[in-house]
């Protein structure tokens, strides 16, 4: 697994990041200490 150094007051959007591959970035971002944004377009409310 790659190294990469910590990453304090910077920020990332992950989309789809509610799952599988997003989730685990999201997760691995937030332990380099960085501000994440999740956002994944399945759990916004529908019109009907």
């Amino acid at each position: 697994m790659p190294f990469f150094s910590p990453q304090p007051d910077r920020v990332a959007i992950v989309t789809g990041g509610t799952d599988g591959i997003g989730y685990s970035t999201a997760k691995q971002l937030a332990k380099l200490g960085m501000h994440v944004i999740i956002e994944d377009a399945l759990n916004f409310p529908f019109a009907t």
